[in-house]
């Protein structure tokens, strides 16, 4: 549905509303502290202990709603646009959404009802694009984006209410959730670094070059992040509960883990790496030709995109071992230095801020691994064992359709994008067999089979 949108409404209504997305992002993380976390951590956890958590998260909603909508004319003043305060006033309906579903999301994640969760993620996106479409079509501009971004949390809230079956009762503060609150604020405190650090190329692109220049890299990022997010969200969903129940077995969580990591690089690398060579033709048949400014933002992004999903994995195991104080640690080291990227890449517009985000991802990979898996039974050296293959493989894809290029000539985006696409998928699967190996494969498959049950 973006794609629909992305050809009716101008680059710079996105823009507009990405200029609210961060401090929408931040606020919604703050109204969570991270007991949703702490809660998918817990191996028991009674509905007295739930309610307790589902009465705070509601009132901290309520109060940032509040201090939202009467910030919205701050907010405009920063960025110097008055489009601006009636989107901010808007998106304070959207963190009061998030934080009555977060609680019920949680309970269903725990009793590993995830097409529960996928039908309501479905029918929100739907519901939400088809009336913003409608919106758009009739002339709202921006405020169709703006009354999307409402009512998806909104659907997908009632959705995930009716599917969990649970209602707060009564609260019960014992040190247990005490003990929950301490695990969620580090959790948050993680996550309000992230959030705030990964959002600031947003702000900086806006307040320096306006929402016209905003707009291709804010629908760059969400058209190439959001499709990975909606894979490793889940998979973390699922992946976190399972290696927490592993951690008596040091050895079993390890040899888990990189299979995981394994199959996660393989199936992301290739693909975006060799999505590189194909940019403007990609561009030109899903968003139009006004979206040619896009083209280089998304040729750096789609490498963040790879290595952001390897990246993710990290997180899983530091939550599982319950060492949520190490994930703020690292937030700490690594959110300071984008913010340094963006501010040196800044200077030559969003292509610059996207060229930092790509090079401190690069310097910040590696060390990565090593801080997050610090303590546990898993080696550098099996961590780069486990990423060879995906590596390997994207760099033979690479090369192999530079050396096809020549041979597309003038053909058509649609034509070219199915046979780049069609070649991929084959060097992959042909590097799966050769590396791993037929009985392998089938290990990994049923491993990943087990992972969903």
């Amino acid at each position: 549905m973006t794609l629909i949108l992305a050809r009716i409404l101008l680059p710079g209504d996105f823009g507009l509303v990405g200029m609210v997305v961060p401090v929408i992002s931040v606020f919604a993380i703050l109204g969570n502290m991270g007991l949703t976390m702490a809660v998918l951590q817990r191996r028991e956890v009674t509905s007295a202990q739930l309610s307790s958590l589902f009465y705070f998260n509601m009132g901290i909603s309520v109060l940032l709603a509040g201090v939202l909508y009467l910030s919205a004319p701050l907010i405009s003043n920063f960025y110097d646009t008055p489009q601006v305060d009636p989107i901010a006033q808007l998106f304070s309906l959207v963190i009061l959404a998030a934080g009555a579903g977060a609680l019920q999301t949680t309970l269903l994640q725990r009793n590993l009802r995830f097409g529960s969760i996928l039908f309501a993620e479905i029918l929100a996106e739907v519901g939400a694009s088809v009336a913003a479409v409608v919106m758009a079509l009739e002339g709202f501009g921006f405020m169709a984006l703006a009354w999307r971004a409402v009512l998806q949390p909104s659907i997908y809230t009632t959705v995930v209410w009716i599917c969990s079956g649970w209602l707060p009762g009564r609260a019960e503060w014992s040190e247990e959730v005490k003990s929950m609150f301490r695990f969620g604020g580090f959790s948050a405190g993680f996550n309000i670094l992230n959030t705030a650090g990964r959002q600031l190329d947003n702000v900086l692109i806006g307040w320096r070059y306006g929402h016209a220049e905003l707009g291709p890299y804010a629908v760059a990022y969400r058209l190439f992040f959001t499709p990975l997010r909606m894979v490793t969200a889940p998979l973390g969903q699922v992946v976190i509960p399972m290696l927490s129940r592993m951690q008596d077995d040091p050895e079993r969580f390890a040899r888990w883990y990189l299979s995981i990591l394994r199959l996660i690089t393989l199936a992301v690398f290739p693909p975006l790496f060799a999505m590189v060579l194909v940019t403007d033709d990609l561009v030109q048949l899903v968003l139009g030709p006004k979206w040619e400014a896009a083209v280089p933002i998304i040729q750096w992004l789609l490498p963040v995109g790879a290595m952001q999903a390897s990246y993710t994995t990290i997180g899983w195991v530091m939550i599982a071992i319950g060492r949520a104080d190490r994930q703020f640690k690292w937030a700490t080291i690594a959110i300071p230095l984008y913010v340094a990227g963006f501010v040196l890449g800044l200077r030559w517009g969003a292509e610059g801020v996207a060229m930092s985000y790509a090079v401190t991802n690069s310097m910040l990979f590696i060390p990565g691994f090593i801080f997050g898996t610090y303590g546990t039974k898993i080696r550098l050296g099996q961590i780069f064992s486990a990423l060879t293959p995906g590596v390997l493989t994207a760099c033979a894809a690479v090369v192999l359709l530079l050396g096809a290029m020549p041979l597309f000539g003038q053909m058509e985006p649609l034509p070219k994008l199915a046979i780049t696409g069609a070649a991929t998928l084959a060097i992959m699967a042909i590097a799966t067999l050769l590396v791993f190996g037929r009985t392998v494969v089938l290990d990994n498959i049923q491993r990943v089979a087990t992972i969903w049950k």
